[in-house]
């Protein structure tokens, strides 16, 4: 390619639409099913460990409950705990979550100032993000879990 066509061809891109937004001031509508942050139930959490034992990049860990609130079917009060630095959003452990426990968001900024803030503690993990309109599980017998977009008034 000559000069001259490297020139036109970027006179040309400057006149087409941009593709970036300006994030945090413009939000990106994201589909149906995008497999963002974890959400956690944590009465429906069993302490199994299945999530962490999926999990390939070794993201989750099990451990106590900080609140001293007592869960009659998690015995052992263990829950994830979730390291974002490793975790590649395959979310295997809400497919393989025996008990639906753990939810897809659409909640993608997860950037922190500080290291320690990028551990997400099951506390944490329970908050549901502003706007969620809900991923429910709905089991389909010894299939597995089928996640379904609903609202939270379903």
């Amino acid at each position: 390619m000559s000069t001259a066509g490297a020139f036109w061809e970027g006179v040309k891109h400057m006149f087409k639409n941009r593709f970036t937004i300006k994030h945090p001031y413009q939000e990106h509508e994201l589909p149906d099913g995008y497999r963002g942050r974890h959400l956690l139930h944590m009465d429906r959490c069993i302490g199994c460990g299945i999530c962490a034992w999926i999990c390939p990049e070794k993201t989750i860990t099990m451990v106590p409950a900080a609140n001293q609130k007592t869960y009659p079917q998690n015995p052992k009060n263990r829950f994830p705990q979730y390291w974002y630095v490793r975790c590649c959003f395959c979310h295997f452990c809400t497919d393989f979550c025996p008990t639906g426990a753990l939810d897809y968001t659409k909640d993608y900024d997860l950037a922190e100032y500080e290291k320690e803030l990028i551990i997400w503690s099951p506390e944490r993990l329970s908050r549901v993000p502003e706007g969620h309109q809900g991923y429910q599980t709905e089991f389909h017998g010894r299939a597995g879990v089928n996640h379904i977009l609903r609202t939270r008034e379903d």
